[in-house]
């Protein structure tokens, strides 16, 4: 039983306009700082120039427009998707500081009459920095027209443990924003490399039915690539991340590439590291033959922030052998934690639709992921979903009067938002001595407790999240 892969789409910001004034560094559009929903703007090219490539498809003078990007907290990968209207041929896109002194990377894209994709996962020449702002400079053979989008895009299986699942069924996929040598990566030579780039990791599982020695074609095809060349250099393994086996690998080039894996046993698993040729940024279809098919049909996988909690849901339309879900999610879209464990349908050939609230986010970026197991203990992940979460809640408090006495006290509060929150009064150490629940709304609210004379703290939390909202000392007089 595995995932099914599919394409969600994001809904799109679309500002349809023309835009002449982007000559130069300084005058740059400010396409802001792209997110993980996908946004599309409008240019016709507004000057011309040379192209920062040599070699045929980039002579002459062609159409340049300028437009400045910032990265997030974390300098996420931001994938750069360029949409032909009247500007044709080839591409290229070189990316400077925010005053154009340093050049931070320079890609010639190739794509002749068909677009292009830029990502900003491996420069070549400098590391994107956190929270800074860039300038790139767009150039295309023929002037004229074009849509350029952009969007935070996580990768899933950049990393050796999170491969993505392959079977006979052909998936529509990508290796946009991956990265080269991530952790318990093998050497490039075992991937029939001289350098890794951008090298993406897939899975495949032998049938049961399959007479040993097994093989299997790995079949990629409808390949379009952006930059490097058009075909890839793939490596095949067994045993676990970190201390693998290299059992061999081929290398194509073209619109299709097959690779075929001799002598597997029934019911083993193989490891497939993935390199774009010469960094080539690339999306393909891929399938493997004899392989187990994927059991689990997952129609969606979405994160959605709401008041307090990020909502998880996930749609199937079909279950065999499926054991349980675990959510798990990260700061760094690396290390992960578990979230909670959800029970699967088992056999379903119904649509199960599930939901989980996260009521305990990360403040800032969160990477989720769905883990999958079967009943005998195959396990598999979903894709990757990004969401950014900011603890919104504004809560202002005073405790009237202070110093107090046994009588009771006031608590005022100043909010931004009508919320239940819990008040707790602990001893210095920390032991709670009285706690309350409170409706907030800009009110005062008494409270009458039992305390004898001396020191303690009241803390205010979130009964939605558990927060720990705000502390202050509470003196109570004889």
């Amino acid at each position: 039983m595995k995932f099914k892969s599919v394409i969600i789409i994001f809904c799109c910001v679309v500002f349809n306009q023309h835009l002449f004034s982007q000559a130069t560094c300084a005058g740059a559009f400010n396409l802001g700082t792209p997110t993980t929903a996908q946004a599309c703007f409008n240019f016709t090219n507004a000057t011309t120039g040379s192209a920062p490539c040599a070699g045929a498809g980039y002579g002459g003078s062609g159409g340049v427009t300028y437009v400045r990007f910032c990265t997030n907290a974390t300098a996420q990968c931001i994938n750069f998707t360029i949409n032909q209207g009247t500007a044709s041929g080839n591409w290229a896109v070189t990316v400077y500081s925010i005053n154009c002194s340093t050049v931070m990377d320079a890609q010639c894209l190739g794509n002749s009459g068909a677009g292009a994709t830029f990502n900003t996962a491996t420069p070549t020449t400098n590391t994107f920095a956190p929270n800074t702002c860039y300038v790139a400079r767009i150039w295309s053979a023929n002037n004229g027209s074009f849509t350029l989008c952009t969007q935070v895009l996580p990768a899933p299986n950049d990393y050796c443990t999170s491969p993505t699942q392959i079977s006979p069924t052909a998936q529509f996929l990508n290796n946009y924003c991956m990265t080269a040598n991530t952790p318990t990566d093998p050497p490039a030579a075992q991937f029939c490399a001289g350098s890794l780039e951008n090298n993406a990791w897939y899975s495949i599982t032998t049938l049961s039915t399959c007479t040993f020695p097994c093989q299997v074609v790995i079949t990629i095809s409808n390949i379009v690539c952006s930059g490097g060349g058009s075909g890839f250099q793939i490596g095949y393994f067994t045993g676990a991340c970190g201390t693998l086996t290299n059992i061999g690998c081929t290398s194509g080039s073209g619109g299709t590439v097959t690779a075929t894996i001799n002598n597997l046993s029934p019911n083993q698993t193989v490891l497939i590291g993935i390199d774009g040729n010469a960094g080539a940024n690339c999306s393909y279809s891929i399938s493997a033959t004899n392989t187990i098919p994927l059991g689990i049909e997952l129609l969606s996988f979405e994160a959605t922030k709401n008041k307090g909690y990020i909502a998880l849901n996930w749609f199937t339309t079909k279950e065999v052998n499926n054991n349980y879900f675990t959510i798990e999610k990260s700061k760094d879209a690396s290390v992960f934690e578990t979230v909670s464990v959800v029970s699967g349908a088992g056999n379903s050939s119904k649509n199960v639709d599930y939901l989980y609230n996260d009521n305990k986010p990360f403040d800032g970026i969160s990477y989720y992921r769905i883990k999958q197991t079967d009943y005998d203990g195959r396990s598999k992940y979903s894709q990757m979903r990004a969401i950014e979460y900011k603890n919104e809640t504004k809560l202002n408090f005073d405790i009237i009067p202070n110093p107090s006495n046994s009588a009771g006290y006031n608590l005022r509060f100043e909010s931004a938002l009508e919320e239940q929150y819990l008040v707790e009064v602990t001893d210095l150490a920390g032991k709670i001595i009285y706690s309350i629940v409170v409706n907030v709304n800009n009110s005062k609210n008494n409270i009458s407790s039992s305390l004898h004379a001396g020191m303690y703290m009241l803390n205010i939390r979130s009964l939605t999240t558990n927060n720990l909202i705000g502390t202050k000392k509470l003196l109570i007089s004889e």
